[in-house]
């Protein structure tokens, strides 16, 4: 009984506090939007600067930083595809029934 009305009065404040919460959510996220409205404004502007033959510094410093990654050759995080079936799975060993195990 004691856990059950402990638990009620958590409930309680939980969803007392709720609203407050939301608001503040709110209140980021239309921060967030604002900031990447005026990035994608400045970028724009950036871009029709560029087409007009004016490349931005930070062009350079990204096609520079690209062309570094590229050189690196691959990582960990490289993307692998791997395909169930087809002619590998057919002609594998695997589940053969010749595995050792004494």
């Amino acid at each position: 009984m004691a856990n059950n009305d402990m638990l009620k009065q958590r409930l309680e404040a939980i969803f007392a506090s709720l609203p407050a919460e939301k608001r503040e959510w709110e209140r980021r996220r239309q921060r967030m939007r604002e900031g990447f409205l005026r990035e994608l404004e400045a970028g724009a502007e950036k871009g029709t600067a560029a087409a007009a033959g004016v490349a931005p510094e930070s062009r350079k410093e990204s096609l520079a930083a690209a062309a570094t990654a590229a050189g690196r050759g691959s990582s960990d995080e490289d993307a692998v595809i791997v395909e169930k079936g087809g002619d590998a799975a057919a002609s594998s060993n695997i589940g053969a029934g010749a595995g050792g195990g004494g």
